[in-house]
């Protein structure tokens, strides 16, 4: 059961207001899965281990919020229109964005898919009101109940290129700070990868990282992200 609680945080269906998110509906991604399709086709990215991380955009279409529609009921959720890789790395994709600003990093856990993933990065920006630009880090998972040996290891092995993605977005010029949301699994790679990072540059790192928060395997989307929107850094 309690394996099975770290199943995505947008599985209760829950429907949000309307977001800067919404208004913006493209998200980055920097992932260690392998691509599937060129990254172009569903399912984009499978569970095997990549030799190199993929940068790309999603872009997603926002759940309709008009009466009649299944959202009014709670039954409607975010979907991706289409996934886009490109070259270079995520800090460049920062520098290039006008404005700079913060960024909101979503790390799943374990038994998801790169789409589920995905959607729930939309669904946490989207529910807490995040302004900037939000990201999902995706490591492989075989989204298996009985694969959680496969995850753990395929969570820490994506350890280093985690670190990377972090030192690129803080290398950015103009950026803002970094926030970080990881769930079930995805704390440890986190964790990890934090600690890796500021080893190698102390304090000068830290002060770009702003709100790091570790999610519980089980848990409530509506009460995560009213806890959130509490917490100052992430809706400055």
């Amino acid at each position: 059961i309690a394996l099975g609680g770290c199943a995505g945080l947008g599985a209760t269906g829950a429907s949000y207001d309307a977001s800067s998110f919404a208004g913006n509906p493209t998200l980055l991604i920097t992932t260690t899965r392998k691509r599937v399709n060129g990254g172009r086709a569903k399912p984009w990215f499978g569970p095997e281990r990549a030799s190199a991380i993929t940068v790309a955009t999603a872009k997603l279409v926002p759940p309709d919020d008009s009466r009649l529609s299944l959202s009014a009921v709670g039954l409607g959720d975010w979907r991706i229109d289409g996934v886009e890789p490109v070259s270079g790395d995520v800090g460049d994709l920062l520098a290039q964005a006008q404005g700079g600003g913060d960024v909101l990093i979503y790390v799943h856990g374990f038994k998801q898919t790169f789409e589920t993933a995905v959607l729930d990065a939309a669904n946490l920006s989207d529910g807490i009101k995040f302004r900037g630009r939000t990201m999902v880090f995706s490591w492989p998972s075989k989204a298996g109940f009985l694969d959680y040996a496969y995850d753990r290891e395929s969570a820490m092995w994506s350890r280093d290129g985690f670190e990377r993605v972090l030192n690129s977005i803080v290398a950015a010029p103009g950026a803002g700070r970094t926030h970080i949301v990881a769930h079930s699994m995805g704390t440890m790679l986190t964790l990890e990868s934090l600690r890796q990072l500021y080893a190698k540059h102390g304090e000068a790192v830290a002060e770009r990282i702003g709100a790091v928060i570790f999610a519980a395997p089980d848990i409530d989307m509506d009460v995560f992200t009213s806890s959130v929107e509490r917490i100052g850094p992430l809706a400055p």
